[in-house]
């Protein structure tokens, strides 16, 4: 087995800067299925200076929200759930508070359902596996915007 020897001065580095995600503040809901998934949005999201609220069902999050809406500036919303699709939950999360951000967050494709919750004013969307830029990015979009600005994949504006 052999290593070539190389000097340090030998070896070229690019001077691209790494972008490091924004730093994010308010709470967020994360309602999703999925425990892994849930559990790795929480970690990116409190990582990044978020505080979070784990749902695992619907009904659940519909239950926190009623009490504690006041308390929670943004809810990242999985669309495919077994006891309440992520369309009924949205619904009663905006009976509850009409103005609620929310960023829809899918593995599959922009579809109907997505792109008519768009329409009616829910604040985003991003695609599964996102990663910590694409997520932070997404977040503090909805935040900063009040009203119904669409932001879509990865946080760019539509």
């Amino acid at each position: 087995f052999y290593l070539p020897s190389v000097l340090c001065e030998d070896v070229q580095t690019k001077d691209e800067p790494v972008a490091i995600p924004s730093e994010g503040t308010g709470h967020v809901l994360i309602i999703d299925d999925e425990k892994e998934v849930a559990e790795a949005a929480q970690a990116i999201l409190e990582f990044l200076g978020y505080t979070t609220t784990l749902c695992l069902e619907g009904r659940e999050a519909v239950a926190f929200y009623r009490e504690f809406s006041h308390q929670v500036d943004l809810v990242l919303l999985d669309m495919v759930m077994p006891d309440m699709s992520g369309s009924e939950c949205c619904a009663e999360l905006r009976r509850i508070w009409p103005e609620s951000k929310i960023l829809l967050c899918t593995g599959y494709d922009r579809n109907h359902a997505v792109q008519e919750l768009l329409n009616q004013g829910v604040a985003g969307f991003i695609q599964k596996p996102y990663d910590v830029d694409a997520l932070a990015h997404a977040c503090a979009d909805v935040l900063k915007h009040h009203g119904s600005t669409e932001v879509c994949l990865s946080g760019s504006q539509v």
